[in-house]
């Protein structure tokens, strides 16, 4: 990493302690789950099921590019204006891709969106801090090789930038997930 090690390493731990903030997301992943559901199902469970399905991907990286545009739009208004279109596209892909046996994938798709958003987002505001926005949003983004990740950091960081305190409201109740603070913003 061009970040250097250890300061590579205070962002995956900063990651990391974010999850132990989340146990009541942790449980609701599990509350989530389908009968049906794999047993070790992770954040890149979604990347795995669908990586070799060019509709999959074509509707996601629209999704996501979408978020980050917004995120990085010029001014809060035009933000928003973009940020409108997001929530059409999630509930389109998602509708296509998460129905009958996988409908399950829905809601565990929103918590893994939440609970690694907000580890990337707290990560890039170190490296933000420490080594500067150009590479600290390259090193969060990882040219996009974890999708959860990925979209999840572009929806906080769009969130952070529209949404005043939304870290009080995330943290205090656990229903106020990535899409709830996404649709406040």
């Amino acid at each position: 990493s061009d970040l250097g090690l250890e300061t590579l390493m205070e962002g995956v731990l900063l990651h990391e302690i974010m999850h132990t903030h989340q146990a009541e997301l942790a449980s609701a992943a599990a509350d989530a789950m389908h009968a049906d559901a794999p047993q070790n199902v992770s954040d890149d469970h979604v990347q795995s099921l669908f990586d070799k399905n060019p509709d999959y991907i074509a509707a996601y990286e629209k999704e996501r590019d979408l978020l980050f545009a917004a995120a990085g739009a010029a001014d809060a208004g035009e933000a928003r204006r973009l940020a409108a279109e997001a929530p059409d596209l999630m509930r389109s892909r998602r509708a296509r891709w998460f129905a009958d046996d996988k409908a399950w994938l829905g809601d565990l798709d929103d918590i893994f969106l939440t609970m690694e958003g907000m580890g990337q987002w707290l990560a890039y505001r170190h490296w933000v801090a420490t080594s500067g926005e150009v590479l600290a949003r390259a090193e969060t983004r990882d040219n996009g090789r974890h999708w959860t990740q990925d979209e999840g950091f572009a929806l906080i960081l769009l969130v952070d930038r529209l949404l005043p305190d939304w870290q009080t409201r995330a943290f205090r109740e656990p229903d106020w997930r990535a899409e709830k603070l996404f649709a406040a913003a």
